[in-house]
């Protein structure tokens, strides 16, 4: 078929999926309100992502590429919801978006993307008051930060 072997067509479709998520769920979520929730939860998941990632490359280790393989697979889909949700709530566009999207395919550089936006998510919530611990924001608000209504 087109001389592609099956890893060739693995990866075509792994990217197709990639820049489909973020458009399904922008499409799911259409007309509700971007809000600093939305912030804390995709940290929360970028965070879980990252220690996924973390985690298979244990399993890779011990298990050899069929553990690692699905350990990174859970760790790709949480990320992705994550950036979609973190891009979304601090009002990036979807083209930028579609691109974070691609850049978690590419090892090493996905979790680098993941520290980055986990680090500007960090920012935003702090300033709306949020306490950020090693696990992502909490609800408790910060004493000098006013409450919301």
């Amino acid at each position: 078929m087109f001389g592609l072997g099956i890893p060739e067509l693995f990866v075509i479709a792994l990217i197709l999926a990639v820049l489909a998520i973020p458009l399904w769920i922008s499409r799911r979520y259409a007309g509700t309100s971007v809000t600093i929730e939305r912030v804390a939860t995709g940290q929360k998941l970028l965070i879980y992502a990252l220690l996924v990632f973390l985690f298979s490359a244990v399993l890779r280790a011990a298990f050899g590429e069929v553990g690692g393989a699905l350990g990174g697979i859970a760790g790709l889909i949480l990320s992705l919801v994550g950036l979609f949700y973190v891009g979304s709530g601090m009002g990036y566009s979807m083209g930028l978006i579609v691109i974070f999207c691609v850049l978690m395919v590419i090892p090493l550089i996905n979790m680098i993307t993941l520290v980055v936006l986990n680090s500007r998510a960090t920012k935003a919530l702090r300033a709306a008051g949020y306490k950020v611990g090693l696990f992502g924001a909490s609800r408790q608000f910060t004493q000098e930060s006013p409450r919301p209504l």
